[in-house]
């Protein structure tokens, strides 16, 4: 009889290490289920941003990042821009540009839109999905000449003349009867501010009327006139 109950309780503990045992399996198997399916979203999910991400255009930087209203040529740099459909600037649609590469676009915009407040328009690039990240383009307003200082004087002289105006900073050049003089690189410039531009006028201008204007990052500025009196003969 003690022989037979040592069985009994035997059998009892194996069916309980078996039944343990087999439980300790199944939930290995769910364990490593859960694992591989989360493994499996993370690995999908990424997949699908990188898509996402793929698709979506990104701009790095523009050139020049400023200049004229009128006639502005843009280089737009960044990624994703061989779908472009348009570039937008501020609530304009241009629809006028190159896809140089996927990292590149070349723009010409006839005129930059105008704004009540301030001169900085928002540059955008979009496709079919979706609208890149804004960059700022800021407009230069275009020179304009008020008075000259003298508007007449002697020629074959070395004359102090004085443009006073309007957005003259960025002034590059003056033209002098269609002769350009570089306004960074010569002797014969004296002072440029947003108001004044002053220079010497050079002796082989002796014309009886001579015309002057500026060119700006914002331009080309109206004409204005000096009227050359002839040295009397002694």
């Amino acid at each position: 009889m003690p022989e037979s109950t040592d069985s009994h309780q035997k059998h009892i503990m194996e069916k309980h290490i078996r039944e343990k045992h087999d439980k300790h399996n199944k939930n290995y198997k769910h364990d490593k289920h859960d694992k591989h399916q989360h493994e499996k979203h993370n690995h999908d999910k990424h997949k699908k941003c990188h898509k996402y991400h793929k698709n979506i255009p990104h701009i790095s930087h523009i050139e020049p990042t400023s200049g004229p209203r009128y006639c502005a040529n843009l280089f737009i740099h960044g990624d994703n821009l061989s779908k472009i459909t348009s570039v937008n600037a501020g609530n304009m649609i241009i629809t006028n540009f190159v896809i140089v590469s996927d990292n590149e676009i070349k723009v010409h915009i006839h005129e930059m839109p105008w704004r009540e407040t301030g001169n900085n328009i928002l540059i955008t690039v979009s496709n079919c999905e979706y609208v890149s990240n804004s960059v700022f383009f800021n407009i230069i307003d275009e020179p304009i000449i008020t008075s000259l200082d003298p508007s007449s004087g002697p020629v074959n002289s070395l004359v102090n003349i004085t443009l006073n105006g309007l957005n003259l900073a960025t002034t590059k050049s003056i033209i002098i009867n269609n002769c350009a003089i570089d306004a960074l690189n010569s002797d014969f410039i004296l002072t440029i501010s947003d108001t004044i531009v002053s220079f010497i006028l050079p002796l082989k201008f002796n014309n009886q009327t001579i015309a002057i204007s500026l060119v700006t990052t914002g331009g080309i500025s109206n004409i204005v006139y000096y009227t050359g009196v002839a040295m009397p003969m002694i």
